[in-house]
């Protein structure tokens, strides 16, 4: 699914976090939002998950307006997660992950075979299966993060938003994260995604979207994006990019 935004421009008392941002986000493509803190990624991910109403603008799902769109309707499309989950009571790995097919369900309505075949997908793509009847306050931040991924999944999105995913977790854990979400770009889902690592925005996503002051410098694929001048500009770093001639990959590490 297509994910456009005109205009879209957001106030916080009367500082702009976001202002005039154009954007269109193919179907199945895996884009990344980057910048500095304050540059406005989160205020744009929850704009695209109608979590925040703008104060100008508009989002398109295809060329649907999303407040237009059902609560209900809408998260059986877009769903998101956000940087910091918190789960108040002692639920299982299964459990949580459940609450994603709430949007299919009525009003005291059972899980049928539809969503329990969802949930186990969910698991089994996150590979956090095993980990089903494990206490959710009993798992590490990676093992946590996954889990709130398999809950987003268990929606049957077309449309997934990631607010920093990989924050504070090891690289194994963080490699583990952005190779999931890349596989499940590949299968048809839109992702958006917002991180700070410029190395796993190099490597990982089709496009970038670079953002400073609540504006957009530039969006294309990392390796247009990502130069040194866009980044001693953006974050005022002097870097160095290296390409790996062994994959291909790039390398960014400050001067």
């Amino acid at each position: 699914m297509k994910i456009t935004t005109r205009d879209l421009t957001v106030f916080y008392g009367e500082i702009p976090a976001i202002r005039s941002v154009d954007l269109m986000i193919n179907s199945g493509e895996l884009v990344t939002l980057l910048g500095p803190n304050g540059s406005g990624k989160s205020t744009l991910l929850k704009c695209m998950g109608r979590a925040l109403t703008p104060d100008r603008g508009t989002v398109f799902l295809n060329e649907q307006n999303v407040a237009h769109l059902s609560a209900r309707k809408l998260a059986t499309i877009i769903a998101a997660v956000e940087q910091e989950v918190q789960v108040a009571f002692d639920f299982t790995v299964r459990e949580v992950v459940e609450m994603g097919r709430f949007p299919y369900l009525g009003r005291g309505e059972s899980a049928g075979t539809r969503d329990k075949q969802a949930i186990q997908y969910a698991l089994e793509t996150t590979g956090i299966a095993a980990l089903g009847s494990r206490n959710i306050h009993d798992l590490s931040g990676g093992e946590k993060q996954r889990v709130f991924l398999a809950l987003a999944l268990a929606q049957e999105p077309r449309v997934l938003l990631l607010d920093e995913p990989t924050s504070g977790l090891d690289i194994h854990y963080r490699l583990k994260i952005m190779d999931t979400v890349q596989q499940l770009s590949a299968t048809g889902i839109t992702v958006i995604t917002a991180i700070h690592d410029l190395n796993l925005a190099a490597n990982y996503s089709d496009r970038v979207v670079l953002l400073s002051g609540g504006t957009v410098v530039n969006v294309g694929g990392p390796e247009q994006v990502l130069t040194r001048e866009n980044i001693l500009k953006v974050f005022g770093v002097d870097v160095t990019i290296e390409i790996s001639r062994s994959n291909g990959k790039m390398h960014i590490s400050p001067v």
